[in-house]
């Protein structure tokens, strides 16, 4: 499990895509009645990158950094980290009402009126809580998907946070494509990788 980054790179095209993905199990009876089952308990997530321009001089190694990123993880074979510069961060995220005796929030931010856990990513900085607005420096701490206060919060407290994240990926395909379309110029049309769970 590496915590490579991703690279940041000139040529990125306007045209990338982003897909929530779930696994839903359909079945249907001979009535035509059908019944669901959801397998995955959150979305996974999917980037579609093109690069339209990479530039492979002395001054410029976007190709090499691209392509030796991919190499590096061996394809399909190791996980990174990705900031996505659109969703990589919240502020003020509530995470739960205190009730006087849990200690335990979900760390998570909300996408429209969804709420998705943050179990597909690694901190980019330390989480910042508070319990009604009144920062807490210690007795705290993250891991995984969990908050854990040390003291329970009273009972009406909001529990909210700052959280800064990178996306942990792993690339869709074992094979990018790199195509060489002028001197020392390249581009990838497709470079895909979704959520790790």
């Amino acid at each position: 499990m590496s915590n490579a980054v991703f690279p940041t790179l000139a040529g990125l095209m306007w045209d990338r895509e982003r897909t929530p993905m779930f696994s839903t199990l359909i079945q249907e009876s001979v009535s035509g009645k059908r019944t669901a089952q959801s397998l995955w308990a959150g979305p996974r997530w999917k980037w579609t990158l093109s690069y339209d321009c990479l530039r492979d001089d002395v001054a410029h190694n976007e190709l090499k950094s691209l392509a030796g990123f991919f190499l590096a993880r061996g394809g399909r074979a190791d996980t990174f980290l990705y900031n996505d510069p659109y969703d990589n961060a919240v502020t003020g995220q509530i995470l739960g009402t205190g009730n006087g005796a849990n200690q335990y929030f979900t760390v998570g931010r909300s996408f429209g009126g969804y709420f998705e856990p943050l179990r597909s990513t690694e901190a980019r900085s330390a989480i910042v809580p508070f319990v009604d607005g009144v920062q807490l420096t210690t007795g705290f701490s993250w891991v995984g998907t969990t908050l854990t206060i040390t003291t329970p919060p009273a009972n009406g407290k909001i529990v909210t946070a700052n959280i800064a994240y990178y996306w942990r990926c792993r690339f869709t395909e074992d094979s990018a494509t790199f195509k060489n379309f002028m001197y020392l110029l390249w581009e990838c049309q497709k470079i895909e990788f979704d959520t790790e769970f």
